[in-house]
């Protein structure tokens, strides 16, 4: 079974202006229920803390949690935030997600603060 997503019509505006950190291109995973959303503000792992989610907090119930029947594959393509490489990195802080809503840890409110 394949999903649809819709692409980008427009390049996402950089949050701080253009960067020149390096292009990282890989592969996250995300296990979802039959709805078909985009992938935004949901988490995603790599495929061992995927098939780890799903071994020990989705498989343990019966109907599955969240209904989750399926894992998906994204392929991504990403560039740190010129602020972001001042501070010396090149990811964020991750943060968690249910049903499209942040759940922390942390202040969730200030997650794009940086």
């Amino acid at each position: 079974e394949t999903c649809h997503v819709p692409a980008l019509t427009a390049a996402p505006v950089p949050p701080s202006g253009p960067s020149d950190g390096t292009l990282y291109s890989f592969y996250v995973y995300r296990s979802q229920g039959n709805a078909s959303y985009p992938p935004k503000d949901v988490n995603a792992a790599n495929l061992a803390g995927v098939m780890w989610y799903l071994q020990h907090e989705v498989m343990i119930t019966d109907p599955p949690k969240f209904g989750i029947t399926r894992i998906l594959r994204y392929k991504v393509q990403m560039r740190a935030p010129a602020s972001l490489l001042k501070k010396g990195m090149n990811f964020g802080v991750r943060y968690a997600y249910d049903s499209q809503k942040c759940t922390g840890p942390g202040k969730c409110d200030d997650m794009y603060d940086i």
